[in-house]
């Protein structure tokens, strides 16, 4: 055997740890991901992503040691992993752990392109197009109970042809029957029944099936375009922005999606990687409006990233493995173990050539996400597209407007419109009912407010009154108690200017909800 066959049997054989999936198949693409509201891609992209992800889930990789996996199966045993999703959840890591792994999924999108695009129905000619897509449920919110509309159930993310149907009213039975979405194509790693209370779905009579409760009476969206704002704007630091993402705008989706959603094996629903698209879509708002792009990854200070474990209370994560608390500083390796297990009492944790322990980011390197001139960690350069916040903040703004008056330029969303410019109609025709509905109500709120004499300020201040009250309050059920138990929330992250959640906990289980209530374990 010569040297040239010998070096080519470890490329080939032996399991390439780094950048696996460029290694496989190189990626040649130039500039960035765009990343696009899933409402205003073409039918010909919904068909693409939906043809890429059934081909992930039947695509074995290796992962280790002689080992495979389903290539998007992998994605869902780390989230599943409790060592993983212990300290992912209710500390500081949130945003910056879920950003390297939702940018790694993405990178198995193009990879799953590169090597079978050309064979599926219809062919995908064009790879470097493919980015993951984002979910804008923040114009699903319930923005008034006076009337019966219920903009969730009228989602543009619902189509039995791609994700699945829109919810059934006096549904029984809960598994998701969609074209491309069922019990045959989409088999889940997680098994449940079809009681959808979070304490009785995992007893009994289980089947490997995706399932979704979407009951919107008993868990209404309510987090819109006015609360994201005021959060963006009033909040110019990490620790805080942090927590009051992972609770009521993050958590909210997930348990009323139910099922698989309500648990830490949510990867098996789809519908995760788009929502948390949109989470990340949120974190690079809040960073473009305080032009915190900018800052150097040398010079971070708390404002951009703060240690906090646990995000809010006093109770710190532990990690079960040392029995220790975890450590979230921000030059600290991020945990992405791809299974835990126990064998006689040994304890051991595996990781997998996707996500090599050698090459785990920290939170600094989640802060830069690369620019024209220069990649961010592991090559990462995406940019999220034309954006309907930045389009409400430039409808309202004034030359006294108090909306992100640090930002220079939008450089992270609202890329491929002007930095200087809302959305222009041929944006518009793309966007949903829900998304054109919910801009026109804020916008006549504020003109309505303005014409009152008020400035910007006081008129911003009633606006936020406005829409609080206009939207339901939440309540403290089952799923939301069982969501904070497992997360480790505090309840007081769910507090809203017209509504504490924090109280209603206190009224029915003492104390004064300001601490962690569970572990987060699953």
């Amino acid at each position: 055997m010569n040297i040239l066959s010998f070096i080519f049997i470890l490329l080939v054989v032996l399991p390439v740890w780094g950048d696996w999936f460029s290694t496989q198949s190189p990626d040649t693409c130039t500039g960035p991901r765009v990343r696009r509201n899933w409402s205003s891609l073409s039918d010909a992209d919904k068909k693409n992503y939906m043809n890429i992800i059934l081909k992930m889930k039947q695509t074995n990789v290796p992962v280790r040691n002689g080992m495979v996996r389903s290539l998007y199966n992998l994605f869902v045993d780390m989230h599943l992993n409790a060592v993983n999703t212990n300290v992912w959840h209710g500390t500081s890591l949130f945003m910056v752990v879920h950003r390297w792994f939702i940018y790694q999924y993405e990178s198995a999108l193009r990879y799953i392109c590169r090597v079978y695009g050309s064979s599926m129905t219809p062919p995908i000619t064009d790879c470097c197009s493919v980015a993951l897509p984002y979910w804008n449920w923040e114009v699903d919110y319930e923005n008034s109970t006076l009337d019966s509309y219920i903009p969730q159930d009228h989602s543009a993310v619902f189509d039995t042809n791609y994700l699945g149907p829109a919810p059934v009213p006096n549904t029984v039975d809960y598994t998701v029957k969609g074209v491309t979405i069922n019990s045959k194509s989409w088999p889940t790693v997680t098994a449940l029944n079809n009681n959808p209370s979070p304490n009785q779905f995992s007893n009994g009579n289980t089947a490997y099936t995706l399932k979704r409760w979407m009951d919107s009476s008993a868990v209404p969206l309510t987090t819109g375009p006015v609360w994201i704002i005021n959060n963006i704007n009033s909040t110019a630091n990490y620790g805080t922005y942090d927590g009051s993402i992972e609770a009521n705008p993050h958590s909210t989706p997930h348990i009323w999606m139910g099922f698989q959603m309500e648990t830490m094996s949510s990867v098996d629903d789809p519908f995760f990687m788009l929502h948390h698209s949109n989470v990340d879509r949120l974190y690079a708002l809040w960073q473009d409006c305080w032009d915190y792009e900018l800052v150097p990854s040398s010079q971070l200070t708390t404002k951009q990233y703060q240690a906090l474990n646990p995000i809010s209370g006093s109770t710190a994560k532990v990690d079960p493995f040392t029995n220790r608390a975890y450590d979230v500083g921000i030059d600290t390796p991020m945990d992405y173990w791809w299974r835990t297990y126990s064998t006689r009492g040994v304890l051991t944790k595996e990781d997998s050539v996707i996500f090599p322990q050698a090459e785990w980011p920290t939170p600094r390197n989640m802060n830069f996400i690369g620019n024209a001139t220069q990649p961010g960690f592991g090559g990462m350069y995406y940019v999220y597209g034309d954006d309907n916040i930045v389009s409400l903040i430039q409808k309202l703004s004034t030359t006294s407007s108090p909306f992100c008056p640090l930002n220079t330029k939008w450089r992270l969303v609202n890329v491929g419109s002007s930095s200087k410019r809302a959305l222009s109609s041929k944006d518009k025709d793309n966007r949903s009912e829900n998304d054109k509905n919910c801009e026109g109500n804020i916008k006549s709120k504020w003109d309505e407010y303005k014409k009152k004499g008020n400035n910007d300020n006081d008129a911003w201040t009633q606006l936020v009154a406005w829409d609080c009250q206009n939207t339901p309050k939440i309540e403290l059920t089952d799923a939301l108690e069982a969501w904070i138990n497992m997360t480790g929330l505090a309840p007081e992250l769910f507090d809203r200017v017209c509504d504490s959640v924090s109280d209603k906990w206190a009224t029915k289980h003492g104390g004064n909800g300001k601490g962690n209530n569970g572990q987060g374990h699953q």
